[in-house]
Order: C-alpha cells, then sequence, then structure tokens
C-alpha cells in the first residue's frame, strides 16, 4: 500500500493538487465510532495523508482533519447527508433510508466543483460508488474495492477534476 500511496502522491501532485503525507494519524474518533468495519487499505491511508485537495480546493480526498467539527463556513465531511436530512424532515420513513443509506457508506472524496458530489466507501461490500446531487443516495460504482479506487486515480482512470 505504500508504494500505491507513494504514486498517488506523484500523481496528484503532478496534476497539481496539494498532497501532504503525515505518518500515524489518528482515526478520527466519530469516524471508529460510526463505522467499524473499515478496510485496511482505507485506514492505511487515513493514517497517512495529511491533506489531498485540488488546486481550486473544490475537490479533496478527505483526511483526518476533514473529519473534525467545521466553523460556520466550513463544509462538512458529511454535508450530503445532512442535507438530504433536512430535505427528509417530518417524513420518518424517508428519514430512516437516509440514515441507513450514510451509516453503509462513508465519504472519501468531495467535489463542490460542478455541483455537489461525492465518491464513498461501501461498507457492506467494500465498492467505491458516486453520487451526486440532488439524489445523494442514488449512486454508481466506480471501483470494486479503495485500492482499486486509487489504481485507477494513478492511472487517470478517474477523472477528479
Amino acid at each position: 500500500m505504500n508504494a500505491l500511496l507513494e504514486s498517488l502522491t506523484k500523481s496528484l501532485t503532478e496534476q497539481g493538487w496539494k498532497v501532504e503525507i503525515q505518518e500515524n494519524n489518528q482515526i478520527p474518533a466519530e469516524i471508529a465510532q460510526r463505522y467499524d468495519l473499515l478496510p485496511t487499505d482505507y485506514i492505511y491511508f487515513l493514517r497517512n495523508m495529511k491533506a489531498c485537495v485540488n488546486s481550486a480546493e473544490t475537490v479533496w480526498m478527505l483526511c483526518p482533519d476533514d473529519f473534525a467539527p467545521q466553523g460556520e463556513d466550513g463544509f462538512a465531511w458529511n454535508e450530503f447527508e445532512k442535507m438530504s436530512l433536512d430535505a427528509a424532515e417530518g417524513d420518518n420513513s424517508w428519514t430512516a433510508e437516509i440514515k441507513s443509506f450514510w451509516n453503509d457508506h462513508l465519504p472519501i472524496c468531495l467535489s463542490l466543483k460542478d455541483g455537489y458530489s461525492y465518491y464513498a466507501l461501501c461498507l457492506k461490500d467494500g465498492t467505491i460508488v458516486t453520487g451526486e446531487e440532488p439524489e445523494f443516495e442514488e449512486t454508481t460504482q466506480v471501483a470494486p474495492s479503495f485500492r482499486d479506487f486509487l489504481q485507477m486515480l494513478c492511472n487517470g482512470e478517474l477523472d477528479l477534476e
């Protein structure tokens, strides 16, 4: 995994991304408590990545600091879940569906570039899916695993820009 992370850092840096490595990060407590079956490759990524954001700061891979509470103007790691829950206010069945979806899907990359979109780790099967506004919970699979997702980024098969 270390070689893949080095390759990812090189590839994204060449595309103008700001990528910072920092070893021995702690897994954010909120993530560890809510999502108990994280894949080993994703844990390695979180423990070794400090920042990973495009030059325009409109697309970023979620790193440990991104899971910390954000100020009023900040964009929370679970912002799309919050938006969906706001839309479902008063509809208990819809609210339950949204909560169930996000309990099984951990956002790993957020984008504000062309509207709101994200990539998420599906904890039921380890796949990576993508979704976008207005129906955040309608997804399309893009990679069979987190490792494959990173490899696709390195190979230029996925364009986060």
